[in-house]
């Protein structure tokens, strides 16, 4: 529970926003890292419409502004790993 009432709510609302906001554009980066990794199995297709450009936020801000660092770096293991979750 929060105390200090209805302001001390709303900057905690929007403060975890801003986070779910950087965590989401910082998903960008990654992605992109994943599809260098299992190219052959990636099908792009066109923006859908009305697609919003504004999502690829800099990574940089989950660094600077939440201090956040990679802890593995390993995406081709992790492709790997996954992809072998499905295989018989």
């Amino acid at each position: 529970m929060l105390r200090g009432g209805a302001v001390s709510e709303r900057r905690y609302v929007i403060e975890r926003e801003s986070v779910k906001i950087l965590v989401t554009g910082g998903a960008g980066r990654i992605g992109s890292a994943v599809c260098r990794e299992t190219g052959d199995q990636v099908t792009h297709v066109t923006d859908r419409p009305g697609h919003d450009r504004r999502c690829a936020i800099d990574t940089a801000r989950l660094e600077t502004e939440l201090g956040w660092r990679a802890r593995k770096t390993d995406i081709r293991g992790t492709v790997e790993w996954r992809l072998g979750l499905f295989r018989p």
